[in-house]
């Protein structure tokens, strides 16, 4: 060791309460779902997203890769686009694993970016404009690995069902998971 140098160890520690665990995900569901929406709307206006023309279809595309610490699967994801409202279809071990974010009298409902109750300022600009959220976990860096993704939709900006299924059969990225 060099004269006149030392060797010091610091220990930080903090009595601040980060809440509970479940707090701290409701809030990291919340601050990823505010960087989603200011890709559409941001500072007051919306961003370059045009209101959606005939045959157009506005997608996002986030990579989750470093999100919960990797670990997400498709029901995070329509947490995300639809809220506890698209949990409704779980089988009962779902419901159980997710049943923090079901409306009942110990758990508010989460409210997605696509449902007409998110009331966030930007929230009525992100639904009128965007289509579609592609949720991808980029592991390897492949070629074509990017294409394996799920797809949420806002079912209010296709016409019908028929609509939905065309955008999804011939858009970008073709769904892994879909209901």
């Amino acid at each position: 060791m060099a004269k006149g140098s030392f060797i010091t160890e610091r220990r930080l520690s903090s009595d601040a309460n980060d809440g509970t665990s479940e707090e701290r995900e409701f809030a990291a569901f919340a601050a990823t779902q505010r960087k989603i929406l200011e890709k559409a709307f941001r500072k007051g206006k919306p961003t370059k997203f045009p209101d959606p023309e005939d045959g157009n279809i506005h997608m996002i595309l986030i990579d989750l890769r470093d999100w919960n610490l990797g670990v997400t699967d498709s029901w995070d994801h329509w947490l995300l686009g639809w809220g506890n409202k698209s949990l409704a279809h779980l089988t009962l071990d779902e419901k159980l694993m997710y049943s923090r974010y079901l409306d009942d009298d110990d758990h508010s409902p989460f409210i997605g970016l696509f449902d007409p109750e998110l009331k966030i300022n930007g929230a009525n600009c992100f639904r009128s404009r965007i289509h579609l959220l592609g949720f991808v976990r980029e592991e390897h860096y492949e070629q074509r690995e990017i294409e394996r993704a799920t797809l949420v939709w806002n079912q209010d900006l296709f016409a019908d069902q028929k609509a939905l299924s065309f955008a999804l059969k011939n858009g970008p990225i073709r769904p892994v998971q879909s209901r």
